[in-house]
């Protein structure tokens, strides 16, 4: 009987048949009654025949197309698991969940329109992915590699980057560690190879094959870690990157007092203090770092006029003037007058209280700026 391979995937597969019954299948509802169908073209999918597995991975792809974007990502994610758990018979395991994890890692494309999906959903699929683990990791280089790429790409896409940690943490992480132990077991065993060699009985083309074997499988584990290292740097990057962009932010939408420039200003206010003494009864800080002077209410226009015409200070810009009633009190009316100077960049509050009869002197202020 001819294999698989030998025959053509037309005559293995209703390529008409299946897409016409894909047809009505649109939604995640309707993907189990397909399942049957994917998991028989996974084994197609690994065929030693370069076009049978082209023909086979191409047609998976086709017939993934037919169901909206949940439903693929469920496919994908189903199809991983029942692999995984060996519930599909592949005779390659770790290329075959490296073909699932690319078709997952393709559909992340920003400019994909079913991206957002699977973008959603890539924390889960990294669960599953960090679930699957080989002894052997020079015979499954391809799934090491695959979901290395996964994460590198997820980094350099820069979406839910809290997700992109924790596939660092997941995968990349445990796959250095894993991957640093092998190989040192492989050294110790070239090292033991070579070491026997001089003394064993096997034949020189037995010990050949041998050390040539495991020179092979460390030049494999030395690419791998090569991409591992590469992913890992990009990844540290754009965390960094996050992080730094976090930082700035987070700082932005907090004031901070400048000590230097408010030590200044409180010079500056007892400077003020000491040249009008008659008038300034006290000088405080508002807001933290905002001058103010408390003047007696015959002092407002004197004061005004200091902190104007000081060639050193040049508080010439009238900012706002702002008062509050105070029935309680014997001066009710408590008024706030703020400057700004151009040599500090910052104001200067001049408040003072007043009584009913005198309310207010904002006429008289605005002929002193006009």
């Amino acid at each position: 009987m001819a294999s698989v391979d030998d025959l053509n995937l037309s005559s293995y597969v209703d390529y008409a048949r299946v897409k016409s019954a894909l047809e009505g299948a649109k939604d995640e509802n309707d993907t189990f009654v397909f399942m049957d169908v994917f998991c028989g073209l996974l084994p197609l999918a690994e065929s030693t025949s370069v076009i049978c597995r082209k023909k086979a991975q191409k047609l998976i792809q086709s017939l993934l197309s037919c169901f909206d974007s949940k439903a693929q990502c469920m496919i994908i994610r189903r199809l991983f698991q029942m692999v995984s758990k060996q519930k599909v018979n592949v005779r390659m395991e770790p290329q075959v969940l490296a073909l699932i994890i690319d078709m997952y890692r393709q559909k992340l494309d920003p400019h994909n329109p079913i991206s957002e999906v699977f973008q959603t959903q890539l924390s889960q699929f990294y669960e599953q992915v960090a679930s699957v683990s080989y002894e052997d990791m020079s015979s499954s280089v391809h799934f090491y590699t695959a979901a290395t790429l996964l994460v590198e790409v997820h980094a350099l896409y820069s979406f839910n980057v809290d997700v992109v940690r924790k596939g660092k943490q997941m995968l990349l992480e445990k796959f250095q560690t894993q991957l640093a132990e092998y190989s040192h077991l492989k050294s110790m065993m070239l090292k033991q190879t070579v070491t026997n060699g001089n003394s064993s009985t096997s034949s020189f083309e037995d010990l050949l094959n041998s050390k040539d074997v495991l020179e092979m499988e460390l030049a494999s584990l030395e690419l791998l870690k090569f991409t591992l290292t590469d992913a890992r740097r990009k990844v540290d990057d754009v965390l960094k990157g996050h992080k730094s962009a976090n930082k700035t932010v987070a700082e932005s939408n907090f004031y901070k007092i400048n000590e230097a420039k408010r030590d200044k200003l409180a010079e500056f206010g007892r400077y003020t203090a000491a040249c009008l003494p008659k008038f300034i009864q006290q000088v405080q800080f508002a807001g933290g770092d905002e001058l103010e002077l408390l003047v007696h209410p015959d002092g407002v226009l004197p004061v005004m006029a200091f902190l104007k015409g000081h060639h050193a200070a040049q508080f010439t810009n009238f900012i706002f003037a702002c008062g509050v009633d105070v029935p309680t009190r014997q001066n009710r009316f408590e008024v706030v007058y703020a400057l700004m100077s151009i040599r500090y960049n910052t104001r200067i509050r001049v408040r003072t209280d007043t009584d009913k009869i005198f309310p207010n002197r904002v006429d008289l202020l605005h002929i002193q700026w006009r």
